[in-house]
């Protein structure tokens, strides 16, 4: 298997900001999904069906009726299943995407996301953003004061999008 290494060569026309490798499957390019409903491009692993959604994304896909109708209503393996064997975290060490920073490890609603605390982006595995929509929609999340929390109540709610609170906490940390 030529890696990661050898798979960035074959992709050497794009920028690197175009080619995103899945932080669970580490070797899979991972699928850009558009909607005309939202200006964000989710990122998608075909092989464990996890999502990448970059900083304030995740308000902005649950605005999308597009989005929730592709990804919500579907019962594909990639909404309704959690892939606990190959997709699960497991002991390997997930990374941005992005900046290739260790992801951190976040807890909502006894789901554990994947986030980086450098370019807010949150990596869900397969089921896990199901997870969190039913979560959100049942006011589970209502008592978490996490800023990943807030951003999902916020995309279900349906007020306009303010600024993202997850990004307003990174600047005042720098």
């Amino acid at each position: 298997m030529a890696g990661r290494a050898g798979i960035k060569r074959v992709f050497s026309m794009m920028s690197e900001e175009e080619v995103l490798f899945c932080p669970s499957c580490q070797t899979v390019t991972m699928l850009k999904c558009g909607s005309a409903d939202a200006d964000a491009i989710i990122d998608r692993c075909a092989e464990c069906f996890g999502l990448w959604f970059d900083g304030g994304e995740i308000r902005q896909f649950l605005k999308s009726d597009n989005f929730k109708e592709r990804f919500l209503a579907d019962p594909k393996p990639s909404v309704e299943t959690d892939l606990s064997g190959d997709g699960a975290a497991g002991d390997v060490k997930r990374e941005c995407p992005r900046c290739q920073r260790a992801l951190e490890q976040l807890c909502i609603a006894d789901v554990t996301v994947d986030v980086c605390i450098d370019c807010l982006g949150v990596w869900l595995d397969a089921g896990e953003l199901a997870q969190l929509v039913r979560a959100g929609s049942n006011s589970q999340l209502e008592g978490d004061d996490s800023l990943l929390a807030h951003e999902i109540r916020e995309g279900l709610s349906n007020g306009s999008l303010s600024p993202s609170l997850l990004a307003q906490l990174v600047d005042a940390l720098k």
